[in-house]
């Protein structure tokens, strides 16, 4: 076996607990990519919509319906 194939959730396998620090590290990368998929969001997909109803506002000649 080389050190590619070592695979540590293939012990749960075997009915043994998977190590903490594999689980901590395993929590970690999750949070990791939820904060980068967060920040992507908010910059792409977001960043568009919001893009997409200014330019509707300034091309509507920005008027509301607004009751004021």
């Amino acid at each position: 076996m080389n050190a590619n194939d070592y695979n540590p959730f293939k012990m749960l396998n075997n009915g043994e607990n998977l190590p903490e620090e594999h689980k901590e590290k395993v929590l970690e990368t999750i949070n990791t990519l939820e904060f980068i998929l967060g920040i992507a969001d908010l910059f792409t997909l977001t960043q568009a919509s919001i893009n997409t109803e200014i330019a509707k506002e300034i091309l509507s000649g920005g008027s509301t319906d607004s009751k004021e």
